[in-house]
């Protein structure tokens, strides 16, 4: 094989051979040109086209059958695009399209070995879309027919005779119209003035819920966040309004009211005024009493607690004791330890023989306390150590100290009797 001239090649083979576009020819093709003498050795041996880019749109090739053997033409692919070149035939191919690597080819026949024409030898027909149906579509001979026809889905689309909404339903194309409802109204439902418009009406009825946002309206309740009104009343986070009062519904949430500026919150005939003050004209009763401000003040009535708590200032008649312990020295091997028996507020006490050392759990500020000493026993029908004396002396903002003496100032040992100190402060 070899590349001859680009206008007339005359090509002797045996075998099926490849065509190439000039300046693309490989050892085993042949160079296309402008006449192709095509002289084959065997008979119904292939010929196939060029690589389609590779050719320009409109190239042209007279391929003639110089011998009495057939020849079948294909293009890149191996599609058959002539069944048969007959002996002494010459079939003008031509590029219609090169966007493929197959292309569109076309073919022409000029003329025959003998005075009769054979026309066609071989049609072969394909659709490149499923709307078009080919029936019979190879044609072989002289003469013959192909049947061309549309799809179902393209005929069902063709039968459509009214307006609407075209859609693809059950295999086959049909109209749908957009329809409204009780609260929906639609306009141009068939799209036959452009599109429909679909509108929420004014007013709404039959709404069995609605959702908007955080906003939500169902059946004998509405609902935005946290806060829910319903036929058991107000629900706003975790307390709930009703005609028996406020409920903290999570069993743990505060309860808290304010007013505004210098106005009062009234409670029956309890008022709690701008400056947190608490005015009762009756008795308040209460099993666990907590009281957050500057002062609490029951005129002319009981104040019955049963346990109180207090943050801030409490008013009361009579000294109130802050702190105090009880506690005695014990007798161990080799000395004696402090025993504490009672304490409240009181964080430590040390000492020993009549000298001793009381911490506070609280500091008081410039020392504003007062200390009160008692002394006793635990041993039945015997009275304390007489004569003895108890006092305090060194007093700082967190403890105290205190002695016990007899009558001549030496200290005593308390061993089996009891020493009771009493803080009396303001708090």
């Amino acid at each position: 094989m070899s590349v001859l001239d680009t206008s007339l090649n005359s090509i002797e083979f045996s075998e099926d051979i490849h065509f190439n576009a000039p300046f693309y020819e490989t050892e085993d093709s042949y160079t296309i040109s402008d006449i192709m003498l095509l002289y084959p050795s065997v008979d119904n041996l292939k010929i196939f086209l060029p690589y389609a880019p590779q050719c320009f749109v409109g190239t042209k090739l007279d391929l003639v059958n110089k011998t009495n053997f057939n020849i079948t033409l294909y293009d890149y692919s191996g599609a058959v695009l002539i069944k048969n070149i007959l002996p002494l035939q010459t079939i003008i191919v031509y590029l219609a399209q090169n966007d493929t690597s197959s292309g569109v080819w076309g073919t022409l026949d000029i003329n025959t070995s003998s005075s009769s024409s054979s026309g066609i030898e071989y049609l072969e027909v394909s659709s490149q879309t499923s709307a078009i149906t080919v029936t019979d579509g190879i044609v072989t001979g002289a003469s013959g027919y192909v049947t061309l026809g549309a799809s179902s889905n393209v005929v069902s689309l063709n039968n459509i005779d009214s307006p609407g909404i075209v859609v693809f339903s059950n295999n086959a194309f049909t109209v749908r119209e957009i329809v409204g409802s009780d609260n929906i109204t639609v306009t141009n439902s068939l799209g036959e003035n452009g599109n429909p418009v679909i509108k929420l009406n004014s007013s709404l009825t039959n709404i069995a819920s609605f959702q908007l946002g955080t906003l939500s309206l169902s059946s004998g309740s509405i609902s935005v966040g946290n806060t829910i009104l319903n036929s058991s009343g107000l629900t706003v986070s975790s307390l709930l309004y009703s005609s028996t009062g406020i409920t903290a519904i999570d069993g743990i949430s505060d309860i808290k009211f304010s007013t505004f500026d210098t106005g009062s919150l009234y409670l029956n005939d309890i008022t709690i005024d701008s400056m947190n003050n608490l005015v009762s004209a009756g008795d308040i009763t209460s099993k666990d009493l907590t009281l957050t401000g500057e002062s609490f003040n029951a005129v002319n009535a009981a104040c019955v607690v049963k346990d109180l708590t207090v943050t801030g200032t409490f008013q009361a008649t009579g000294a109130q004791t802050d702190a105090w312990v009880t506690f005695e020295e014990v007798s161990i091997s080799g000395g004696a330890v402090i025993n504490i028996i009672k304490e409240s507020s009181i964080a430590s006490v040390t000492g020993r023989k009549g000298q001793y050392e009381i911490v506070f759990s609280n500091s008081y500020v410039n020392s504003e306390y007062g200390v009160h000493v008692s002394l006793g026993t635990f041993i039945d029908n015997e009275p304390p150590l007489s004569p003895t004396f108890a006092y305090y002396y060194g007093k700082e903002a967190d403890r105290v100290r205190i002695a016990v003496t007899d009558i001549n100032g030496q200290f005593v040992n308390i061993l089996s009797s009891g020493v009771t100190v009493t803080i009396l402060a303001l708090t």
